[in-house]
């Protein structure tokens, strides 16, 4: 491998460790405005698709490649990173209702020694309270991918990575991408078929997700796509880069089922739509999806709730976010089951813990608020009432 690719499976490692995006408070404004300011700040390109229960407007602004330099468009496919996690919750729910285990099963009940300690749920798993430390914290983890961001790791090497790290409180939230690993695994070892497989078979095919893929090998992404990048404001502070890096290819086996999924915008609107309606997990079980943990997250079990404040009200959306080095994705749908937006922008917009109010950021949380309210026939206001985290 390159010296150049070392440093940018370097920046990938670096930059997945620490996935969370803050996007702050943004203002009320033109929807075609606020996408193009994305570009503008330093997005190579974005995507927004808003679903106001009876029109659905598909807008995208920028480029699909820096190479191509050929224009975006709205039915790009996108890696989806975190979002992937409730596609694996709704099969999860969906296999509980079927009797195959119960919410409270512990972990050691159904697949003995998968973890170091078994009295973890599968609740717990969902929810992000097990415990588990974040695998790609571990130095190991790092040093791997940074050498080879193409490495095909198994999902037995990155719980056991997570088993060397000093575990949190059990029953505090601690967002971690080990409970879905482990999670996937407990699919798997229940059914006897893989994650992949249980994902298509269970929610994408009968959808007609035509666009979404669940990847477990290969690196690229087919079809037409946006090209994933590091923009200048981020390359600037890794050494040896500069300018904007391509950095769409990655081993999809570095997040597995905590977020190895490719999808569309319009797929992830399908998606929510069916799920927050009851046609992916029964009915009975969505309140469980949606009891979320007290935490700065409002996170359920694969899903998540935003607030944000539309035409001088707070309104709850449900959904996920993915980030990944190159991506980041945000799926938000009302309550209603009806009504939603879908985000996207194929470029890194900070360096979590580092590099967090980016020009990129600010534009992009103005584009998330505008859609959002747009979404529920609302106009965003000058200030949110509280940040949209990733």
């Amino acid at each position: 491998m390159s010296r150049r690719n070392r440093r940018i499976g370097a920046a990938a490692v670096v930059l997945a460790a620490v996935a969370t995006v803050s996007l702050a408070p943004p203002a009320g404004a033109d929807l075609r405005t606020r996408l193009t300011a994305v570009v503008d700040s330093g997005a190579t390109g974005a995507i927004v698709l808003v679903d106001n229960g009876t029109t659905v407007t598909r807008q995208a602004a920028g480029v699909s490649s820096l190479v191509t330099r050929l224009p975006l468009r709205p039915e790009a496919r996108v890696r989806i990173a975190s979002i992937t996690k409730t596609f694996v919750a709704a099969v999860t729910l969906q296999l509980v209702d079927e009797g195959r285990f119960t919410l409270d099963a512990r972990v050691d009940s159904l697949v003995p020694g998968l973890l170091p300690d078994g009295s973890v749920t599968v609740r717990q798993l969902l929810n992000h309270t097990s415990g588990l430390p974040e695998y790609m914290h571990h130095p190991l983890f790092m040093l791997t991918a940074a050498l080879d961001p193409r490495y095909q790791a198994t999902p037995r090497q990155l719980l056991d990575l997570a088993a060397a790290l000093q575990p949190h409180p059990r029953g505090e939230h601690h967002y971690a991408n080990t409970n879905y690993v482990a999670l996937g695994m407990i699919l798997e070892a229940r059914t006897g078929q893989r994650v992949e497989d249980l994902v298509r078979q269970r929610v994408i095919t009968p959808l007609g997700l035509t666009g979404t893929l669940f990847p477990t090998q290969v690196t690229t992404i087919p079809g037409y796509h946006a090209r994933g990048y590091l923009p200048p404001v981020v390359t600037r502070l890794i050494p040896g880069l500069v300018g904007y890096v391509d950095i769409t290819e990655h081993s999809p086996t570095l997040s597995w089922a905590a977020g190895a999924m490719i999808s569309t915008a319009d797929d992830l609107q399908t998606f929510f739509t069916a799920l927050l309606s009851g046609r992916v997990v029964p009915a009975r079980q969505l309140p469980r999806m949606m009891d979320t943990v007290p935490s700065g997250q409002d996170y359920g079990l694969g899903l998540r709730r935003y607030t944000v404040r539309c035409g001088g009200q707070q309104r709850d959306f449900w959904g996920h976010n993915g980030w990944t080095p190159g991506y980041v994705t945000y799926a938000l749908h009302d309550a209603t089951s009806r009504r939603g937006t879908v985000v996207a922008v194929p470029t890194t917009p900070d360096i979590p813990g580092l590099l967090e109010d980016t020009p990129i950021v600010r534009a992009g949380a103005r584009l998330l608020e505008e859609a959002a309210c747009a979404s529920v026939g609302l106009p965003a206001p000058g200030a949110a009432a509280r940040p949209l985290a990733g």
